[in-house]
């Protein structure tokens, strides 16, 4: 096979297939909900999913989310995880993986590619020792993105995770580095963008698929998180 990256979203219909060599998903933008023999759950930016040759896997992920996939011959050797088919990525690996997005974007011929997933490979290579995620902490993520157009109210996340409120903020803040709202709103804003960026739906609609039912608040927080306001992508798109 030729190795490849590539740029990917997907649809929240369920899909599942195998193939014969090795692919790992990154997120870019959203996440990647994973049915796996050795998985459950969803994959969130900073992580990656590692899928092994012939493994038949699933997967479903809002069309507004981005994933960076690589097609490769061979697992890396720092993904040759014994316990879990997840990677956690440290800052330098999300960093790159944005460049990977900005060079994809371009005219690239074979030695070019060749060259970007050689050292795509070379920089997996570099992660430090991985900590894996909490499985009750992933559930609640998975539903935060299943449900971002509802309230998600704290306590209906901590019976997902089925804990109790206290102690799934510590839980939550000690895997996710963010309280539990820091993330809601992050992963809305982030889902605005995108939606604002690559569909054609209003301004109101997309208040709506981010959870806000106030387009004046829907504006305010949108402008305050990216520093320009939503009307700024909607003018862009003519």
């Amino acid at each position: 096979m030729t190795e490849s990256l590539s740029i990917r979203s997907y649809t929240l219909t369920m899909d599942s297939h195998t193939h014969d060599y090795c692919q790992m998903v990154l997120p870019l933008q959203g996440n990647i909900e994973m049915a796996m023999d050795n998985y459950q759950g969803a994959v969130g930016v900073g992580e990656a999913i590692i899928i092994a040759p012939g493994q038949e896997h699933g997967f479903r992920a809002n069309v507004a989310s981005r994933f960076v996939v690589a097609d490769l011959s061979d697992v890396p050797a720092s993904a040759q995880l014994p316990d879990s088919p997840l990677l956690m990525l440290d800052k330098a690996t999300q960093a790159y993986l944005m460049f990977i997005e900005a060079k994809l974007a371009t005219d690239m011929g074979e030695q070019d590619m060749s060259m970007l997933v050689q050292l795509f490979k070379q920089q997996v290579n570099t992660l430090p020792t991985h900590r894996f995620p909490d499985a009750r902490i992933s559930a609640a993520k998975t539903h935060i993105h299943d449900n971002l157009a509802s309230a998600l109210p704290l306590a209906e996340l901590a019976d997902v995770a089925c804990l109790g409120i206290t102690q799934f903020k510590k839980r939550f803040k000690a895997a996710t580095g963010m309280t539990c709202g820091h993330y809601i709103t992050q992963e809305r804003m982030k889902t605005a963008r995108a939606l604002l960026t690559h569909t054609d739906l209003p301004v109101y609609r997309v208040a709506q698929e981010a959870g806000y039912t106030d387009l004046s608040a829907f504006s305010r927080r949108f402008t305050a998180f990216f520093g320009e306001p939503p009307s700024a992508y909607t003018t862009r798109r003519t």
